[in-house]
């Protein structure tokens, strides 16, 4: 809009891969998978980090979004960072050692309707719970399908919540008490997902796939 174009090299940024960005506070948040989270201000096109936590300054982050309580969410392989720009000096840390977060790579955090945070970790489905503020990762119902390692999540049609990984592709709601797995042809399905998003306006599902673009109806 400010007619700018301007290119930031990775010694700039911090790392060399950009997995994320989120706009939060007037500001962009920018993870790396190779040199933590930096901040983009983009009133003076300079990047800053997070002078109150050096652990931000690196490892590798795959994900990055805004709660429902506008809090910023940093996840990566040292867990969960919860930032409120309000109080910057209140972060808090989860992580295997005050939660039941798996120690392992998280690689993506999906908020649902009701406000909990759905945690894709290469060990399975976490969830986190606004109500007592904490991580789970038991009380799971019989056969679900939250020890499916690297699931992705997002949101569906109504209150159903899709996840799809190597392993395959699954269908909830949001109170667990319905779910499955769905069957995908083999014309379709061939071991790698990219994305799946859900068309709200038109009722559609889309997906990315090593064979192309698909577009379903919500049955």
């Amino acid at each position: 809009k400010a007619n700018i174009v301007k290119y930031f090299p990775p010694s700039v940024i911090g790392g060399s891969i950009v997995t994320s960005i989120c706009y939060y506070d007037r500001k962009y948040y920018v993870a790396t998978f190779d040199g933590g989270v930096s901040i983009f201000d983009p009133t003076t096109l300079t990047f800053s980090r997070f002078p109150q936590n050096p652990a931000l300054k690196i490892g590798s982050f795959s994900k990055l979004l805004v709660s429902p309580k506008n809090e910023l969410w940093m996840g990566g392989n040292q867990g969960i960072f919860v930032y409120n720009s309000k109080n910057p000096a209140a972060m808090v840390h989860y992580s295997q050692k005050n939660s039941q977060l798996y120690n392992s790579y998280i690689n993506g955090m999906m908020f649902d309707r009701q406000g909990r945070c759905w945690i894709s970790i290469q060990k399975g489905l976490c969830i986190y719970n606004p109500e007592d503020g904490i991580i789970h990762s038991s009380g799971f119902p019989s056969g679900f399908f939250n020890h499916v390692s690297e699931l992705n999540c997002t949101l569906g049609d109504n209150d159903h919540i899709i996840c799809y990984s190597l392993a395959g592709l699954f269908k909830t709601n949001e109170d667990m008490d319905l779910y499955h797995s769905i069957s995908l042809k083999k014309s379709i399905w061939n071991n790698f997902i990219s994305l799946i998003l859900y068309d709200h306006q038109y009722g559609h599902y889309w997906m990315g796939t090593e064979k192309g673009l698909f577009c379903f109806d919500r049955d």
